[in-house]
């Protein structure tokens, strides 16, 4: 009973106090990063185009045989200061089901001299992002553009118009989504020395028939105290 009750003392004494437990928000999602695997697909190929997002990064590679290399933005400037349009590049990466799309993990060129992986250095806060600008689009559609999750997020245009879609909003126009169809859009976007980037507000087969998938911002009521323009 005294040997009991000293164990039970000894430990009240020494256990270490624990915090307790708080309602902490959920931790945010891990960025898309080039994280190596050792089961990766290796392939090789032509660059044909940039895809950029609606602030002008480069968030993807569009191959000559159509295969699509998904990057993510904060690398960039580091890519096309290392690749341009024509240049023969060897992917490591992984392919997302049965589609043409390959998340990569490591570009290479063709010497094997530069690489860009995720020991590159991001840039994406490097400067700020350019500010967005009304625009409009009319062409056909050269492919369908795939996101991380091979979920589609747009369409670039056979003038290089890189068409970025609202979430969700794919499955309201899949008629639009196809090779060779011509499509009007219009929104905000910027133009950028690998093409123009939009981020659609509306988008239809012509001008008279565009659907508004995203309202735009209502521009900000102005007030005695502003200044004059």
């Amino acid at each position: 009973m005294i040997r009991r009750t000293l164990l039970t003392l000894l430990l009240t004494v020494t256990a270490p106090a624990f915090p307790q437990a708080t309602d902490a928000p959920p931790a945010p999602l891990a960025p898309v990063v080039m994280a190596d695997q050792t089961d990766a697909t290796q392939i090789s190929g032509v660059i044909a185009h940039f895809l950029l997002n609606p602030n002008g990064d480069v968030d993807g590679l569009l191959l000559a045989d159509r295969t699509q290399v998904n990057v993510p933005p904060t690398v960039s400037r580091a890519l096309t200061a290392s690749f341009h349009i024509g240049d023969i590049i060897h992917v490591t990466g992984d392919r997302v089901g049965a589609t043409e799309l390959l998340n990569a993990q490591r570009i290479t060129d063709a010497s094997g001299r530069t690489s860009i992986s995720e020991d590159t250095p991001a840039n994406r806060f490097a400067t700020a992002p350019p500010a967005l600008q009304p625009m409009q689009a009319i062409g056909q559609v050269s492919c369908v553009i795939l996101g991380p999750r091979a979920d589609v997020v747009g369409v670039l245009l056979d003038d290089g118009t890189s068409l970025r879609l609202p979430p969700l909003a794919a499955g309201r126009i899949p008629h639009l989504l196809v090779d060779g169809q011509r499509v009007s859009a219009q929104g905000f976007g910027v133009v950028t020395p690998w093409g123009r980037a939009i981020q659609v507000t509306a988008i239809g087969p012509d001008r008279a028939s565009e659907q508004t998938l995203l309202s735009p911002p209502e521009p900000r009521a102005s007030s005695p105290a502003d200044p004059p323009d």
